[in-house]
């Protein structure tokens, strides 16, 4: 994880408060203004949200630890922002039968993969390796196994 948040620059602690995150997306989707928002319409969003998180646990790159919902709107995730934002956008887009719904859930789908391959493996590239290769392979990441020098 970061040590500074991707939306927030100014916080330390690599993440922030869900309410925030929800005002950037309705933000950036553009139907209103996000300081017009009623408590029924931050609750959906918050449910969009727990779907995010539902996302990011089946996803392959995900490494298994614990990730709990988000409970209420200053609740913090340690999943990258951009992964959040982009995840309520689509759902939003999505539940309002938008024709913006495509694009962003493809939207989400490549800033999730982006993002986790990032904390998995840093800034490494993606390579196919051949399961008959006789290379040795991580099953996590299909990255070669190198040995200690032996």
């Amino acid at each position: 994880m970061s040590e500074r948040s991707d939306s927030n620059p100014q916080l330390r602690t690599g993440v922030t408060e869900l309410a925030k995150l929800c005002s950037d997306a309705l933000r950036e989707f553009g139907d209103f203004s996000p300081g017009s928002v009623r408590g029924d319409t931050g609750l959906m969003l918050l449910g969009f949200a727990n779907n995010v998180i539902d996302e990011v646990r089946a996803h392959p790159y995900w490494p298994g630890t614990r990730l709990d919902y988000y409970e209420q709107a200053n609740d913090k995730r340690l999943i990258p922002d951009n992964i959040i934002r982009a995840g309520i956008k689509f759902f939003y887009a999505d539940q309002q039968g938008s024709a913006k719904a495509g694009t962003y859930g493809q939207s989400f789908l490549r800033t999730m993969n982006r993002e986790l391959w990032y904390q998995l493996n840093g800034n490494t590239k993606i390579q196919m390796i051949p399961r008959d290769s006789g290379l040795v392979v991580n099953g996590l990441n299909g990255l070669e196994v190198t040995s200690n020098g032996d």
